[in-house]
């Protein structure tokens, strides 16, 4: 019983670093700029959540958490900025925009990875 109770606070971070192996595998492709929008807040809802988790489980210090959340904070005010773009009919800002997003969103992943790899293996 105790064993499971340590492990719950495992299952955002599982699942977090499964939507992200899953999309590195190419097993998930969106095609459309609508379809890589969605795709691109998922990844930022999965950011926050997998930097939650590891805050929780102090497999990174709240200094880093507060920069990675202000980086995620920034991915979603440019793909906000991305869909005001498209809904307004200017197709190149929108996709400038949802790549900038993309890549810090992905470096925020790559970190979050790292982090948890060697925290979690120090452990």
């Amino acid at each position: 019983m105790i064993q499971r109770q340590l492990h719950r606070p495992l299952i955002p971070v599982l699942i977090a670093m499964l939507l992200v192996g899953c999309a590195s595998l190419g097993l998930v492709t969106p095609q459309t700029l609508d379809e890589r929008l969605s795709y691109a807040y998922d990844q930022h809802t999965a950011a926050l959540q997998t930097i939650t988790s590891t805050t929780n489980l102090r497999l990174i210090n709240s200094r880093d958490a507060v920069s990675m959340l202000a980086l995620a904070d920034n991915a979603r005010l440019l793909l906000d900025a991305a869909r005001g773009a498209q809904r307004g009919g200017d197709v190149e800002s929108a996709e400038g925009r949802l790549i900038l997003a993309t890549n810090v969103l992905r470096e925020l992943q790559t970190y979050l990875r790292t982090r948890t790899r060697i925290q979690g293996g120090a452990t």
